[in-house]
């Protein structure tokens, strides 16, 4: 027993060490996803680990950030067409403005029944995306937090 007491720091940080590298270097509900060159930065959702700055998940749910051009498509017909690929139904789009740019938040669900929800953001020549794809019945757990991380977009002009 007084062995374990004397190792006990060691022990300790060792396992903190290997959870922490089994959760790919970062611990869950840390971190900001981002776009630098857009000026794009959004905190992760609570509970939520970040992969990359441009990625994270929650178990089977994932969240996904990129940016495409409108390449003469207008802001609207782009969001409009994102939201209904690969036979997506579009449950519902609501206009809105994030640090003065049009936005558009919309919810459907995909073929399998799962949820996604989406915000468009136009900024320039450029739609910035930031998708989540949760599953059908971990949506209403979940909702609370997507929302809160939602409303803390920031994208500097």
């Amino acid at each position: 027993m007084n062995k374990l007491k004397k190792y006990f720091p060691q022990i300790l940080l060792a396992t903190s060490l290997v959870i922490y590298a089994g959760c790919g270097g970062m611990l869950a509900g840390g971190g900001t996803m981002e776009i630098p060159g857009l000026g794009f930065s959004m905190p992760v959702p609570a509970g939520w680990q970040l992969d990359n700055p441009e990625m994270c998940h929650k178990g089977d749910n994932t969240g996904l950030l990129m940016e495409e051009e409108l390449a003469g498509r207008t802001f609207e017909t782009a969001a409009a067409g994102m939201s209904r690929e690969f036979g997506n139904k579009v449950i519902s789009e609501s206009p809105f403005s994030i640090s003065g740019l049009k936005a558009i938040k919309a919810h459907a669900t995909t073929p399998s029944g799962d949820r996604l929800l989406r915000v468009y953001i136009h900024k320039g020549d450029a739609i910035i995306v930031l998708s989540f794809v949760i599953l059908k019945d971990e949506y209403p757990a979940l909702e609370a937090a997507l929302e809160q991380a939602i409303r803390s977009i920031n994208v500097k002009n």
